[in-house]
């Protein structure tokens, strides 16, 4: 409140809140939970393990076309087909 730190009250068992004076004050009330921050991260860390994922398997499968190539056989996604 006011640039300073207030004690915070609990209101009827549901709702927070501070003591003020008469007058204008200026409130500030920060939430900040740490299993958003977790969230966070753990996505991050996901997104990075897929994509190190796609681009190893991406290069197993050019490596895979290369050496097709070089035997003179056509390129296929089924295995089936030549």
């Amino acid at each position: 409140m006011d640039g300073k730190e207030a004690e915070i009250k609990l209101i009827f068992d549901a709702f927070i809140g501070v003591e003020l004076t008469e007058g204008e004050h200026e409130i500030e009330m920060v939430y900040s939970p740490w299993h958003v921050y977790l969230a966070g991260i753990l996505s991050l860390l996901g997104m990075s393990i897929f994509g190190v994922i796609c681009i190893s398997e991406g290069k197993k499968y050019n490596k895979v076309e290369s050496l097709r190539e070089n035997r003179g056989e056509k390129a296929s996604l089924f295995q089936g087909e030549k």
